[in-house]
């Protein structure tokens, strides 16, 4: 799932259950509703490095998840 450029933020949303697709995953990004570590995403081509620490992902109020990099679980 991660290349060596990283992997678009999108992805990871899809990727931990929080948007159905890819596209809808956009949509949240460019509506304001992400956050990393508490502060908004509006850029749709935003990525997720492989060397990145771990990172708190908040879409909406109540979808919270902190993600770590490297370790990929079911994959």
């Amino acid at each position: 799932m991660v290349a060596d450029d990283g992997v678009r933020l999108a992805e990871v949303i899809v990727h931990v259950g929080f948007a159905a697709s890819n596209s809808a995953a956009t949509r949240l990004i460019e509506q304001g509703s992400v956050r990393l570590d508490g502060d908004r995403v509006t850029d749709r081509g935003r990525r997720v490095g492989p060397d990145a620490g771990p990172f708190v992902l908040q879409v909406g109020k109540r979808k919270v998840v902190r993600v770590t990099p490297g370790s990929s679980t079911g994959q």
